[in-house]
């Protein structure tokens, strides 16, 4: 999430995709989270612009530990997504 400070200064209306589940390490991050880093990218990308997807290590995981990376993924997606602020539009 280091990039966050960068992306906040780049203005696009496209959507910004946004690493959020890790994959340097076989422990699975809980849904809570991985809905606490998507949160806090809201205010730099806004909840209806902000793509989570996993980062490029889980390449590296064996398939047990990365279904289970994307299903913490979906379920702190849906988690952050229903408190995420409600935006004009």
């Amino acid at each position: 999430m280091a990039l966050i400070g960068l992306r906040e200064r780049i203005v696009s209306p496209r959507p910004r995709c946004s690493a959020i589940a890790g994959g340097s390490s076989d422990e699975v991050e809980t849904p809570e989270t991985v809905a606490g880093r998507i949160r806090r990218a809201f205010p730099h990308a806004g909840p209806d612009r902000l793509i989570a997807a996993p980062d490029g290590g889980m390449k590296y995981l064996p398939r047990h530990a990365a279904y289970r990376e994307l299903e913490a993924l979906v379920a702190g997606a849906r988690i952050a997504a229903a408190a995420a602020p409600v935006t004009p539009g």
